[in-house]
């Protein structure tokens, strides 16, 4: 008797976990990349013999008005920077 019991509560807490874990992604709030406007901004940087600090500084106003620093191409002079916001 006390081990029908015990199967009976085991299988019980295995449909209640079950049941858990086929609901909670119907319910889970999942975030949407479809509605978000990104941007991109293609900046000339200074080539091999920019200053570093006007190079930084540069960086730095962009970074200041919300872009983010994404991509680097090494052109043949100058540098090309792509942001995105």
């Amino acid at each position: 008797m006390k081990f029908d019991l015990f199967t009976k509560t085991i299988l019980f807490i295995c449909c209640i976990l079950l049941t858990i874990l086929v609901t909670k992604p119907i319910f889970a709030a999942t975030e949407s990349h479809a509605n978000k406007n990104i941007e991109y901004k293609v900046v000339a940087l200074g080539g091999f013999d920019a200053d570093t600090d006007q190079l930084e500084a540069k960086i730095q106003e962009m970074a200041t008005d919300g872009w983010e620093l994404v991509l680097m191409i090494p052109n043949n002079n100058p540098y090309s920077a792509v942001f995105k916001k």
